[in-house]
């Protein structure tokens, strides 16, 4: 990749729900430079949308080591949780088949808000740029460490100690959302304080810019943007206005992707998938609740 390249931008989802496609755009649309992927599965296929769709299943790295070694300490449902797991081992298998070099992972939840070629001689600076850790956003400058992550995660799951240790702290108490229990969240922090590489947080402010790690879970909370002139979203930090690289829509907060990404026929069309009636009640859903979330996003002037 030359060095003023962007680097490829790669989304991993299983299933198919409307709002991957908002994400999708947006991130075609802010960075029209670089590759994007999806790894995906015969329902999402998105490709007019101008990206790259990729069966996940043709690439299973060492997935099947991991499913059997693998013990839920979580208040998730199992298989969901565990495909969180899982997509490292796929991802971990494509970059390195596909000889894909530095690149950034998305969440199918994420909305990226800006180009990324302004960022990257600070980015390569460092082995990891993340939210805080190898989810949500990670920029990857050593694909490698894909592959050194799925290690270490094998090794947590087949180390009696570690799995001795889980189990007296979340196998007796009952877990819930204050004690989720053991995630990819967690083992990625693990790895991250215990390999010693150079690692950028993203969503501590750096040059008046953030990544957003997780995004309003209630309509009803505080709205902490606002739009500036220039049509860029700004978050207030400490009192300061500072520009957001990105919006992780958790939960319901999805339905108000709209807010963000602006329509077009490719977007549309997207929700003329099977099945038919559930997704154009979906196509609704995301244009009434984008549109009065937009009208509720306060305008503010763009930091000088």
């Amino acid at each position: 990749m030359h060095a003023d390249q962007p680097p490829p931008i790669v989304f991993f989802h299983r299933g198919y729900d409307p709002y991957i496609a908002f994400a999708l755009q947006q991130a075609r649309v802010t960075n029209p430079q670089s590759p994007v992927y999806l790894l995906g599965d015969e329902t999402n296929d998105l490709s007019h949308l101008g990206v790259t769709h990729v069966p996940y299943r043709n690439y299973p790295g060492r997935s099947k080591e991991f499913i059997a070694a693998y013990q839920h300490f979580s208040c998730h449902e199992l298989a969901c949780e565990r495909l969180c797991f899982e997509r490292h081992f796929h991802l971990a298998d494509f970059v390195q088949r596909e000889r894909i070099g530095p690149f950034l992972y998305l969440d199918s939840d994420v909305l990226l808000l800006v180009n990324l070629r302004p960022l990257l001689p600070t980015w390569r600076q460092y082995d990891i740029a993340g939210t805080p850790g190898m989810w949500c956003s990670c920029y990857y400058g050593e694909p490698a460490l894909t592959s050194a992550f799925c290690d270490f995660m094998l090794e947590r799951y087949r180390d009696p100690g570690q799995l001795e240790a889980w189990r007296r702290q979340y196998g007796v108490q009952r877990l819930d959302v204050s004690n989720p229990g053991i995630n990819d969240m967690v083992l990625s922090g693990m790895f991250l304080e215990r390999s010693g590489l150079r690692h950028l947080h993203l969503e501590q402010p750096r040059d008046r810019l953030v990544f957003n790690t997780s995004f309003l879970r209630s309509e009803h909370e505080h709205i902490p943007i606002a739009r500036g002139p220039d049509g860029r979203i700004y978050a207030l930090i400490d009192g300061r206005s500072v520009q957001l690289g990105s919006l992780h829509l958790i939960g319901s907060s999805k339905r108000w992707a709209s807010a963000f990404v602006d329509w077009s026929g490719a977007l549309v069309r997207c929700f003329l998938k099977p099945n038919y009636r559930r997704n154009f009640k979906k196509l609704i859903k995301h244009y009434y609740f984008g549109r009065r979330f937009k009208r509720g996003i306060p305008l503010a002037p763009a930091p000088k």
